[in-house]
């Protein structure tokens, strides 16, 4: 029969390989005297015959349900390989790469189980295995909107790859999506006090992802919202002066003059909208905070600056502010 397999596989057969090379693998002459090797090197072909055989079918642009279908007798079989020959130094790499493929095929909670054995069951698991196991319960995780257990997956893979790496900075996106996720649902559940809580700890997981600056921005708006101004002008005033040039730029300094304007702080706001006046590039705020920035100069007994805010004002809009 094993020769009978070599045949196929050598045609080009995978697919009726595959099932011949499982027969010796595991049909009952394994367990006769001298068969296990026999057995166990039939076992492995018969995973590269699925392997192939997936191969030719994405070649021929079979439909992904019978590609799926194949791919699932495939994982079957990895999984079936690495219990009955667990000794074999592949099966760890085998149940590996079974975890990936049930990720593909969007079954998550199998690929979560696999990829827990592998790093609870295998204590001399190589780091870069390791890493992929990780990868793998993080994201199926974050697939099933589980995001607390995807950020602590995340995170302890982060810890096995440098800093300085590629992967330590797309694994930091991935920490801060599941973060941003996370708040979101606390949000919804209207816990606001910790939704925030969770933005801002983004200054310290992922300070450097590409959605820090969202979360932060974020919030500042709901602290604005809960009228917190003293917290929300600290966090404006970092992001002003950390990320001048990022694409939310814009709203910082006119975020910032609300809050102060807000607090009663009518010379901090003052300054605000007066610097909003020169420096923002929309015109209607610009109009917005010169007829603000003359009322606060009132406010603050300089009269004669705020007549000079009005008469610019006259000058420069027909159409008074509404």
């Amino acid at each position: 029969m094993y020769k009978k397999a070599d045949a196929h596989f050598e045609s080009n057969q995978f697919k009726q390989a595959a099932t011949d090379y499982s027969i010796v693998a595991y049909g009952n002459d394994q367990f006769k005297k001298g068969a296990y090797k026999l057995s166990n090197k039939a076992g492995y072909a018969s995973l590269i015959s699925y392997t192939k055989y997936i191969d030719q079918l994405k070649a021929k642009k079979e439909t992904k349900k019978l590609i799926d279908t194949w791919q699932a007798k495939s994982v079957d079989a990895m999984l079936k390989f690495a219990n009955v020959f667990h000794k074999d130094s592949r099966a760890i790499a085998v149940l590996t790469n079974a975890a990936q493929a049930l990720f593909a095929l969007n079954e998550y909670d199998r690929a979560i189980g696999v990829a827990s054995d592998l790093i609870t069951k295998n204590k001399k698991l190589s780091k870069s295995l390791k890493q992929t196991a990780y990868g793998i319960l993080a994201h199926s995780f974050f697939q099933k909107a589980e995001y607390q257990l995807a950020q602590n997956n995340y995170l302890a893979q982060r810890k096995l790859v440098a800093k300085k790496s590629a992967d330590y900075v797309e694994i930091s996106n991935q920490i801060a999506a599941s973060v941003y996720k996370k708040a979101d649902q606390i949000k919804t559940k209207g816990n606001t006090k910790l939704a925030i809580k969770t933005l801002l700890s983004l200054k310290k997981l992922a300070p450097n992802s590409a959605i820090r600056v969202l979360a932060q921005y974020d919030a500042v708006s709901l602290l604005l919202a809960g009228k917190q101004w003293n917290s929300a002008i600290k966090e404006l005033n970092s992001l002003k002066k950390k990320f001048p040039k990022h694409k939310l730029a814009v709203e910082f300094p006119r975020k910032l003059a609300f809050a102060y304007e807000q607090k009663k702080d009518w010379k901090k706001a003052a300054s605000a909208y007066v610097a909003l006046f020169q420096k923002d590039p929309d015109p209607q705020v610009k109009q917005e905070a010169l007829f603000i920035a003359a009322g606060l100069q009132e406010k603050i007994g300089k009269d004669k600056k705020a007549i000079e805010y009005y008469r610019d004002y006259a000058h420069k809009y027909e159409k008074p502010y509404d």
